[in-house]
């Protein structure tokens, strides 16, 4: 018999997210007071642990399908031998959306190799689910072992350390031979194709109703020359933007009673204030003015709405943005390929650095005007994961200018 883990989405009345893991329609209890207790407790964003907890019910999903009781073994300090990490960090490696069938507990290899790469998640991807179950693990056995004697209690402890240990090694690790994997810049004949196509008169434009072209333009264009995140677009209010003073506000304002979406975007980083431009304002005054015309938008004070279908007038979804970024990608799939909503973001802080570099800007002077603008903490090194581009093109230069300065080198002639 197949048992089902799902997770669903809840929003309280006075407008908190939580959620609730189920197995076969029924809350699960270890899951949800892992969750209970060490998650929402802490305070971690909403969508944060609603990844996490997918991640979760994964485990008990392959726990299922190779026929491993998982509270049976860790109340005896029965931990995973190698054969069952192998299996699970296999199964971590595929999408959600093509689980892997698995009857009974095979190794790494084997297993890897009946997987196509389409089927297959980034290893980055992969290392953060085993993480995450690692974590989770950590905690249940730690709390299946407290009421046991002390000297039971210290061997099963050495021994669950240590299986913790051989399973987070396992986890995949992203290649750093790939350049791609240093950078997720767009380059600029890229951004030049993509603008043509989303421009509202191009006949490569993939919406077919203007309004529609016209909002998704204005979505892109604030990617492109803010660098804001997905929940941080779709959480601007109209009383965010004080236009006359060409400011835009990006604040956090978790649990919302006034989102009436069950997956509510928000900001990650610290509230902001950025500056836009002439044209961008225009833009955004054109959408202002739009948007009074919709039915259902005076309900809300979110700015960007959804335009047709059961959903009009109401704010819009991240799985619509997700949409945006599909359709654009299909409309020039020889060019526009593998970026995201994201990939605006590592390209706005690469090209704003470049800017401050050639402007005069001191490396100090680059990072803090870099952490200001994406609501960095100062102390962190953020900044450095949104330019790497930059960084490998200062490196090169530093090479260059070092090379040609060695004095041993400077008689030598071609």
């Amino acid at each position: 018999m197949t048992t089902k883990f799902t997770v669903e989405s809840l929003v309280a009345e006075d407008g908190e997210r939580f959620l609730v893991m189920l197995e076969d329609g029924l809350p699960a209890w270890y899951q949800n007071l892992y969750y209970s207790t060490e998650r929402r407790i802490n305070t971690y964003a909403a969508n944060t642990v609603l990844r996490e907890a997918y991640n979760i019910q994964m485990l008990h999903s392959w726990a299922h399908e190779v026929g491993v009781c998982l509270e049976s073994r860790f109340a005896k300090g029965q931990y995973f031998n190698v054969a069952e990490m192998d299996s699970l960090v296999a199964y971590c490696l595929v999408r959600r959306s093509k689980k892997p069938k698995v009857s009974n507990v095979v190794k790494y290899g084997q297993q890897k190799k009946r997987l196509s790469q389409d089927s297959c998640v980034e290893a980055s991807t992969a290392n953060l689910r085993i993480k995450q179950i690692a974590y989770y693990i950590d905690w249940w056995t730690l709390e299946a072992n407290m009421s046991l004697a002390t000297e039971e209690r210290r061997i099963r402890e050495k021994e669950r350390w240590e299986m913790l240990r051989k399973l987070k090694k396992r986890a995949p690790r992203p290649s750093r031979d790939n350049v791609s994997n240093f950078s997720k810049t767009l380059p600029p004949e890229v951004m030049d194709v993509i603008f043509k196509t989303v421009d509202p008169n191009s006949e490569r434009n993939p919406w077919k109703h203007r309004v529609v072209r016209v909002r998704n333009h204005l979505i892109l264009m604030m990617f492109a020359t803010l660098g804001i995140r997905k929940g941080e677009l779709l959480g601007l209010k109209l009383s965010d933007l004080n236009l006359p003073e060409s400011s835009l506000y990006i604040l956090k304002n978790p649990d919302d009673s006034t989102d009436p979406r069950i997956r509510e975007p928000n900001a990650k980083t610290f509230s902001r204030e950025l500056k836009v431009t002439g044209n961008l304002s225009r833009h955004l005054q054109d959408c202002m003015a739009h948007r009074r015309k919709i039915k259902g938008a005076g309900k809300h004070s979110f700015l960007f709405i959804s335009l047709f279908g059961p959903s009009k007038g109401q704010p819009l979804s991240i799985a619509a943005v997700n949409k945006i970024i599909s359709d654009l990608k299909g409309a020039h799939p020889e060019v526009i390929h593998n970026i995201s909503a994201h990939s605006f973001r590592h390209t706005y802080f690469t090209g704003y650095a470049r800017h401050l570099k050639s402007s005069g800007k001191t490396p100090v002077e680059i990072k803090q005007r870099l952490d200001e603008t994406g609501g960095w903490m100062g102390t962190h090194m953020t900044s450095a994961h949104y330019t790497q581009q930059f960084i490998i093109e200062q490196a090169h230069e530093s090479q260059v200018e070092y090379q040609e300065g060695l004095g041993f080198l400077a008689g030598e002639k071609d």
